[in-house]
């Protein structure tokens, strides 16, 4: 594999319980940091923990237009819009106490300073899962680059009192970069203090408690939700807010973040909420729930208007790139975090139901849910992971990333079971036929979101030059037909808006949708689900693709990431877990990659929620054993290719081959699954750079996993060849391999001069555009124009040819194009002619001649006959032969 350089250091991450004082006086690396316009971020302290981080591996990486750069170990990218992209790592510090006086500091640093040759790659685009105007879901950011080094200092850190004790969050930023300069200061070696003072440590508690907070209207619904907890062994504290609002004092106003108490824009929702949104009531539940510190869960009962919202978050994203409605996010978060950092204090969750019958409704699907996991539990980590590709992206995000997960261990020990376009079962259809058959724990889905349905787009090729775009629904109110079943799931999503539960403050626009939304209709339904997770507004994603060992990675920085951490956090639990403990334990993971004081961040962490119930108790798997599949390409590749080329977009290489041999594969570090079978499905994209137009799938085949290890054959043909996805799917993991196969076939390598030959050029769209020219021995034997759709599909060509008389022996078939794609440029001479070309062997015949009959003078205007006669062995034979008539020297 290709790097461009490589530091060799080692790799230490050391913590010590120590009592030393940083030395008064300031090292000369402060000075120099801050010369150069780098805070240093250091100030005397007496440390009690320290960390040492050190790199072991930096890697440049070129991008075409772009360099990036990767570092070893780190944790994630910091991933600002309008901002370069950089490494970074977290370290999370957990005290089980309350402190006071928190410092970190940073104690000694080694640092270098670089020059990059070309720009660091920066964050332009962002996702939506709401399919905007004109079916667009990728918005473009402004570049937004300040002068001197960014990010401007070695760490930054966070404090927060959550339910475990005090978050430390601190994060390191292992690359500065200057893009007026080039230059990147590079942390090679740095050591961080943290000093505190404990207040009081904290003792958690063996058993949930839990505070209903409702309306006396709901007195009678609040009482059977209670009888349900007290019959498990739970504490229940129910709380009026008509009691609430009687003896309470009002916490003080939120004004850490932009929204209802500091707006930073004023319109006609603001104006609503002024009349509709109780926000008094609001923090005085805040002042209820910090006078309530021994409580574990906070269940909400009822609407908006029974029990408002904890704060209304104004995004400034969703205000410029979506709507001013959807930049007022309606958020619980502040009841899960009456202090009002970003670290949740209880596990929090809201039944978003006013009616009391519908409410009588939800508790009777609830008990029995308790009924039967007190039964049998066992499916509870049967999950079911639904993606496609969401943006229209030719890597397929949504499959991508459940992909990755799999592979990366977050579902240890779970049975997973895969929708995908890929595999050819992915359909809303076919999830509202799982819903309504149930039997599973998790349904986690990648797709769009209309608020009150699933959305997602799909699209194909159908014919040369027509692409078709198709766009299927899964309606919340046919969830209301499904009928109740024992063992429902909780359901999972980055659907835009299919979690609303406001409407009564903040009506959705009817641009969007009529209320209830997605998933109230969960809760009403009989059956579908017994909780769903997901966003109130339009949710986001900062996305990037990681190309190692030809296998493919996406990552995500934002909805993907929050969601299916709450999974991860499920498999991992050492036993029973609430689902509220699972989704906070999930966002608190998920800070780690964010970049505090960030639009972004703030909008996420306060439009994602659970609506249902949070004290689900959820058992997880019991195998804790995982897979570690790494792959090796047995046959060598003719060459590892910059995955810019192929895409435009992503960081690492995939393997060139050639389509006349056969292509071996093994992956190993499979012993958890020893006995089972892949199934492997070859996958054909047909694509323009990082646009997807469609697929073909190929024939399915299988292998058996022995010693840990699947042997493999990948046979280049018409349907493998090109990009192909190499999509693999065993028991609880998703691998897929990426290997680009192009080049020149000829069905016989053994011929005669004048014999006719099929000659195929596959992976044409790969390289080839405007013009095709075959040569051979310097002759231009075959020219065809290639039309964009015919490029990409089918993706090949294949044309006879006659081969010509009196050329024989080893023979050269060269392919050739006039219109180039970036893949083509960046393949070395060398490489082009050993890939695209074909060698023959042509054989001398013997005893062929050719006779002209006709006349040597003629009149002008006046027509004449031309007899053309073939002979092989001296007799006649039929022959297809060029004529040329001269005259007068002329053609």
């Amino acid at each position: 594999m290709p790097l461009k350089l490589s530091f060799l250091i080692i790799v230490m991450i050391l913590i010590a319980q120590i009592g030393i004082v940083v030395n008064a006086l300031e090292p000369l690396w402060v000075k120099e940091l801050s010369n150069i316009g780098i805070d240093p971020c250091y100030e005397p302290i007496t440390p009690v923990k320290t960390f040492t981080y050190e790199v072991n591996e930096i890697t440049y990486n070129d991008e075409g237009d772009y360099i990036s750069i990767d570092v070893n170990p780190s944790k994630g990218l910091l991933m600002v819009p309008g901002k370069p992209i950089l490494p970074i790592y977290t370290y999370r510090l957990i005290v089980p106490a309350e402190l006071d006086d928190v410092k970190v500091s940073v104690i000694n640093v080694k640092y270098e300073i670089n020059y990059v040759p070309k720009p660091m790659k920066i964050l332009d685009k962002l996702y939506t899962y709401m399919i905007l105007k004109s079916n667009k879901t990728c918005v473009k950011v402004p570049i937004n680059i300040t002068n001197g080094f960014y990010p401007g200092k070695l760490i930054s850190w966070y404090k927060g009192t959550g339910a475990k004790g005090t978050y430390i969050y601190v994060k390191i930023y292992p690359i500065n970069y200057d893009y007026k300069t080039s230059r990147v200061a590079i942390v090679k070696k740095i050591t961080i203090g943290v000093s505190y003072r404990i207040i009081k440590p904290l003792k958690p508690l063996e058993t949930p408690v839990i505070a209903i907070i409702t309306s006396k209207y709901l007195s009678t619904q609040a009482s059977k939700l209670a009888e349900i907890y007290l019959s498990r062994g739970y504490s229940v504290k129910i709380a009026y807010v008509e009691d609430i609002a009687l003896i309470e004092t009002p916490a003080e106003e939120i004004t850490e973040y932009p929204g209802f108490y500091n707006p930073i824009y004023v319109d006609k929702y603001y104006e609503e909420l002024l009349k509709k949104y109780d926000w008094k009531l609001a923090l005085k539940i805040i002042s209820w729930l910090r006078d309530h510190k021994y409580i574990t869960h906070v269940i909400i009962l009822g609407g908006s208007h029974i029990v408002p919202p904890s704060f209304y978050y104004q995004s400034i994203y969703n205000y410029w790139y979506v709507d001013p409605w959807n930049s007022w996010i309606p958020t619980d978060f502040f009841y899960a975090s009456p202090d009002y950092d970003l670290i949740p204090n209880f596990h929090i969750s809201r039944i978003p139901l006013s009616d009391p019958a519908d409410i009588d409704e939800y508790l009777s699907k609830l008990e029995g849910w308790y009924y039967i996991s007190k039964i049998s539990s066992e499916w509870h980590n049967n999950m079911i992971l639904v993606g496609g590709c969401p943006f229209r992206l030719a890597q397929m995000f949504g499959e991508a990333y459940i992909s990755s997960i799999t592979q990366w261990g977050w579902l240890t020990g779970a049975q997973v079971s895969f929708l995908q376009r890929t595999l050819n079962n992915y359909t809303l259809g076919n999830v509202y036929s799982l819903l309504h058959k149930g039997g599973f724990g998790w349904l986690a889905i990648i797709c769009h979101g209309s608020g009150n349905a699933f959305v997602d787009s799909w699209i194909n090729i159908t014919e040369p030059g027509t692409v078709t775009v198709y766009i299927e629904q899964l309606p919340g109110e046919a969830l209301l037909r499904l009928k109740y079943v024992n063992k429902l799931p909780v359901i999972a999503s980055v659907a835009c808006m299919n979690a609303c539960w406001d409407e009564e403050i903040l009506a959705p626009p009817p641009i969007y949708f009529a209320p209830p939304s997605f998933g109230k209709y969960v809760l009403l339904s009989p059956g579908a689900g017994i909780a769903y997770i997901g966003a109130s507004r339009v949710a986001w994603e900062c996305l990037n693709f990681i190309y190692k060992e030809g296998v493919q990675y996406a990552l995500s920085f934002c909805a993907s990431s929050l969601i299916m951490r709450i999974l991860k956090m499920y498999c991992a639990a050492e036993k029973t877990i609430t689902l509220g403990e699972a989704f906070s334990y999930a966002l608190e993971e998920w800070l780690e990659e964010q970049e505090y004081y960030n639009d972004l961040t703030y909008l996420t962490l306060m439009e994602f929620t659970i609506l249902g119930d949070a004290v689900l108790p959820l058992k997880p798997p019991e195998s804790k054993e995982g897979l570690s599949p790494k792959i090796a390409w047995l046959t060598s590749p003719k060459v590892w290719i910059d995955v810019m080329g192929v895409y435009l977009f992503g960081e690492g290489y995939v393997p060139l081959y050639g389509v006349n041999k056969i292509i071996n594969v093994n992956i190993t570090g499979l012993k958890g699954i020893e006995g089972s079978k892949l199934m492997v499905i070859p996958v054909k994209i047909w694509h323009s750079y990082s646009m997807l137009y469609g697929f073909s799938i190929g024939a399915e085949g299988d292998v058996k996993v022995t010693n840990g290890q699947a042997p493999m054959n990948i046979i280049p043909s018409k349907s493998t060849s090109g990009l192909l996805i190499i999509n693999i799917i065993g028991k609880g993991v998703n691998i897929r391999l990426q290997p680009l196969i192009i080049g020149v076939k000829i069905r016989q390598e053994e011929l005669k001069e004048g014999d006719r030959i099929k000659v195929g050029i596959y992976g044409i769209g790969e390289v080839f555009r405007d013009l095709l020219t075959v040569y051979m021995e310097g002759m231009l034997v075959y020219v065809e124009p290639i039309e964009f759709f015919k490029a990409i599909y089918p993706g090949y060509v294949e044309f006879p040819l006659l081969l010509p008389l009196n050329v024989y022996g080893e023979l050269m078939l060269y392919a050739r194009s006039t219109g180039a794609t970036y893949l083509y440029e960046r393949l070395s001479n060398y490489v082009v002619n050993e890939v695209l070309s074909a060698k023959i062997r042509v054989y001398k015949t013997t005893g062929f001649s050719v006779k002209v009959v006709a006349p040597q003078e003629v009149y002008i205007n006046t027509s004449f006959n031309v007899t053309v006669y073939t002979f092989l062995n001296d007799r006649l034979c039929d022959s297809e032969i060029d004529v040329e008539v001269y005259g007068n020297g002329e053609v």
